[in-house]
């Protein structure tokens, strides 16, 4: 029997897409596009995709791998194949890399040049970008996607409508920013003579946001003499997670405010960071009444 992979993979995105940025679909893809090219047209089985594995570990990083593991069984169930039963068990070790964070002196220095941009142009998009997510703990691509109509500036707090969970929730910001806030709606509609319903609008297409690969070229490239650190969006994420538990805030709290559905998932990923001080204590007391 003949299988047209590509035409169920293409149907699974569709299904898939919402709340997530072009980025993150195209790396959807590509770590599906690991076993159907070499599927071609056969169907899957357990013992088919053991050889697949096989061949994954011999042509790829064990990461990638792992990552194309996990996708690939959220595919095979979406499909509902009888394959999913036996893939569903198959696990493989996870090698997690260490979560980078930014410093305290870091993230000043990305606030404090964000506060000095002005006018309406590019790097004052990025600034306001930036502050955001300094100070939310937003996902990249729920930031680009924020609307004026969806902000409410008495509580300092965005409702985020399309989220990579699908699930609406209410991000709040740092009550400091809603005046730099008011101040870049203000010059944008005076600048283009009409207000944007996006506030990380695209500059070329008024009626668009702003596109994340666009932003982040500019930060990679035009602000590299800027900053002698090298930062992505996701790192801000991280630095809350770790300022929030740093500060003596629960795992519950640092969930509900980068948007995790689950709190093991901000366990799973964030507790990487480091180990805290409560950490270390907890671990020495432990031994204390071993002699060694």
């Amino acid at each position: 029997m003949m299988v047209n992979w590509e035409n169920r993979k293409q149907k699974y995105i569709e299904t898939i897409r919402r709340g997530r940025t072009k980025e993150t679909v195209r790396g959807i893809q590509n770590r599906i596009n690991m076993l159907t090219r070499w599927m071609q047209s056969k169907e899957l089985s357990y013992e088919i995709y053991e050889q697949w594995l096989q061949w994954a570990f011999e042509n790829y990083s064990y990461t990638s791998v792992n990552r194309a593991h996990k996708e690939i069984k959220r595919f095979v169930k979406w499909l509902k194949l009888p394959a999913y039963y036996e893939l569903e068990f198959l696990r493989i070790p996870e090698k997690l890399p260490k979560i980078k964070t930014l410093s305290k002196e870091q993230l000043q220095t990305v606030i404090d040049w964000s506060l000095k941009q002005t006018g309406v142009n590019w790097r004052r998009r990025c600034a306001i970008y930036l502050l955001l997510l300094a100070t939310s703990g937003m996902r990249a691509g729920e930031c680009i996607r924020l609307k004026w109509d969806n902000w409410d500036e008495s509580t300092h707090t965005f409702h985020l409508e399309d989220t990579k969970t699908g699930v609406s929730r209410i991000a709040a910001y740092s009550p400091q920013l809603t005046p730099h806030l008011k101040q870049w709606r203000e010059d944008y509609a005076r600048e283009k003579a009409s207000p944007s319903i996006w506030v990380i609008p695209s500059l070329m297409y008024p009626g668009h946001h702003a596109k994340y690969t666009a932003i982040q070229i500019k930060i990679n490239t035009r602000l590299k003499h800027v900053f002698d650190f090298h930062f992505t969006s996701k790192m801000f994420r991280s630095t809350m997670v770790q300022r929030i538990i740093d500060s003596g805030g629960r795992y519950e709290e640092a969930a509900a405010v980068v948007g995790h559905k689950d709190i093991g998932v901000t366990q799973k990923h964030y507790a990487r960071i480091k180990m805290n001080q409560r950490s270390i204590d907890a671990h020495s007391n432990a031994l204390k009444d071993i002699e060694f």
